[in-house]
């Protein structure tokens, strides 16, 4: 299934894990594995706290991760696609961090996450229409 994301912020987390949910129900799959992945180079999805506020995931503490990286790398823009914008090396690292894909165990129709756990979209070039892929394979 492949669903439309539209981002709002240049950096933004949208959690996603009820779009999920939602999807493994009306499989009816019992068991095996969702892949989740996002098809940018400048947006990630990964399994984060979700059970206190306090800690949900932020992009704002990736900064510090991709300081170094942005000193180092001077991305010019450059691509074959003419419609494309220049993008920050800082995005792209940032993506690289977090990573553009995830597994989770199917167990009795049910995603094997943590207690305190969700799947979180996370957008680092936007505000942009974005996909976000999601497969479930019986097993």
């Amino acid at each position: 299934m492949e669903y439309i994301i539209e981002t709002t912020a240049n950096n933004e987390v949208i959690e996603v894990t009820e779009i999920i949910e939602e999807d493994l129900e009306r499989s009816g799959v019992r068991a095996g594995i969702i892949k989740v992945s996002v098809p940018h180079t400048t947006v990630g999805i990964a399994i984060k706290e979700n059970a206190d506020p306090e800690v949900k995931p932020k992009v704002s503490g990736m900064h510090d991760v991709t300081e170094k990286v942005n000193q180092d790398l001077h991305h010019t823009g450059v691509t074959k696609d003419t419609t494309a914008t220049f993008v920050p090396d800082s995005a792209r690292a940032k993506a690289a961090v977090i990573g553009g894909s995830v597994n989770i165990i199917i167990n009795n129709g049910v995603m094997k996450l943590g207690s305190r756990q969700g799947i979180y979209f996370y957008e680092f070039d936007g505000p942009r229409t974005r996909k976000l892929e999601v497969k479930i394979i019986q097993g």
